[in-house]
């Protein structure tokens, strides 16, 4: 039972932290919202690293695992992150967060392809759903974007940058996991959260680089007073959601969690109407996708012991849904 509460108070912070994103990036930009979060991530895991007892892990991983981990936090929390947010900014988190749900597809054809993992009847229809969702609901969606409904919006959602920033971003975070795992391979259960530390320095590190090189350091600390303490709750928030993520894996599998979080979908609708509802489009296409995209993520989380444990079905339709490939 607890460890399904922290896995709905991880789904509910993870929400929470797009929300809170989205009203920041309305008079900030996304240099500024990544200068802000992404440092923040090393003091926070690093603290809850030191409580649970296993600071001093972050000097016993080998090089290949630095390397690995450091991979990782480049790819989840700089790349994955910046698009995530470039494409909040452009269109808002409600039509962009069911795109991002291509994560889970990115991550099941690579563990397929590496770790040999396969596809199941229930694994396909998640992936159509999840893919074809939000093409049935674009005509609706861009009717929303163009003010051509009953409710006027205060911005003018950017269709084609919002949805290529959800799709970079679901390919970033889905390619995450895999590199995470080579990281932690040969590590004991408790040193995820020193691993955490090191993917958040080397973020941490190329950014600063980067800003450096790219000239926009002024930019960096510029941030005006509006959207930073939005950018720091953002920070704050998404570092009490892995923390939550963490504390429910280690309490109950994988295949209870998984499910559990993929609700931050509907969480992102709540909050992005308590927070933004001038700022996001609240369209029946918008609600439709995000369920019908729900329903393909909770397939693709779920193994077939678990579906028909809950659903029971005739012999015939058992066989079906047994089937795998290859």
């Amino acid at each position: 039972m607890l460890g399904g509460l922290f896995a709905l108070l991880s789904a509910a912070t993870f929400a929470l932290n797009q929300a809170s994103t989205r009203r920041g990036v309305l008079t900030g930009t996304v240099l500024q919202a990544l200068c802000i979060t992404v440092p923040m991530g090393v003091p926070l895991f690093f603290i809850i690293a030191l409580a649970i007892g296993h600071a001093g892990d972050i000097f016993t991983f080998s090089w290949t695992s630095v390397m690995w981990l450091s991979l990782a936090g480049v790819n989840h929390f700089l790349a994955g992150r910046f698009f995530n947010y470039w494409a909040v900014q452009a269109a808002g988190t409600n039509l962009t967060g069911p795109v991002q749900q291509l994560d889970i597809v990115v991550s099941l054809g690579l563990a397929i392809w590496l770790l040999g993992e396969y596809l199941t009847p229930l694994r396909v229809f998640g992936i159509v759903l999840i893919i074809f969702s939000p093409m049935l609901t674009f005509r609706s969606d861009l009717a929303a974007a163009r003010g051509e409904g009953a409710r006027k919006l205060k911005f003018t959602p950017q269709l084609r940058r919002g949805y290529l920033g959800a799709v970079l971003s679901g390919i970033a975070y889905g390619v995450s996991p895999i590199l995470v795992r080579a990281g932690l391979l040969d590590a004991s259960p408790g040193a995820s959260m020193a691993g955490g530390v090191i993917s958040y320095l080397a973020a941490s590190i190329v950014l600063f680089f980067i800003v450096i090189l790219i000239g926009r350091g002024r930019e960096a600390i510029s941030t005006d007073k509006t959207a930073l303490p939005w950018f720091a709750f953002a920070g704050l928030s998404v570092g009490a959601a892995q923390v939550f993520r963490y504390a429910a894996l280690a309490m109950v599998p994988v295949a209870v969690v998984a499910p559990i979080l993929r609700v931050t979908l509907v969480f992102r609708l709540m909050f992005s109407w308590w927070l933004n509802r001038d700022h996001e489009v609240f369209s029946k296409g918008v609600v439709t996708t995000t369920l019908l995209s729900l329903t393909g993520a909770v397939l693709l989380s779920i193994s077939t012991d678990q579906f028909l444990t809950y659903v029971p079905s005739p012999d015939w339709l058992i066989a079906i849904i047994k089937m795998r490939w290859p």
